[in-house]
C-alpha cells in the first residue's frame, strides 16, 4: 500500500469500466449535464436542502475554491507557514 496521494495507482477496473461506459454521445458542459444534475440530486437528498454542487478533478481545486468562497476578492487566507494550502497548494 502506498498512501503518498490517492492519486498513485491506476484506477479501480470498475471505475475505468463506467468512466468507459459514459463516454458516448455528446454532453453540455460547465455542469449542464445529467451527470453533474444527478451528482446534485443526490447531494440533495444527502443532505435534506437545496445545494449547488461545484464538481472538479482535484483535491487542489477543490481547496482553491473553497478557500476564495470565503475570502472575498481583496481578501486574505492567513494560515501557518507549515499549513497544508501554503506548503502543497500555493507552491
Amino acid at each position: 500500500m502506498n498512501f503518498a496521494s490517492d492519486n498513485v495507482y491506476g484506477v479501480h477496473p470498475a471505475i475505468l469500466q463506467a468512466l468507459n461506459d459514459a463516454n458516448a454521445g455528446t454532453a453540455p458542459s460547465y455542469g449542464g449535464d445529467d451527470f453533474t444534475k444527478r451528482a446534485e440530486a443526490e447531494l440533495q437528498r444527502i443532505f435534506g436542502c437545496d445545494l449547488r454542487a461545484f464538481l472538479v478533478t482535484s483535491g487542489t481545486a477543490a481547496n482553491g475554491l473553497a478557500l476564495s468562497a470565503i475570502s472575498p476578492g481583496f481578501g486574505a487566507i492567513i494560515c501557518h507557514g507549515e499549513a497544508h494550502i501554503c506548503v502543497d497548494e500555493c507552491n
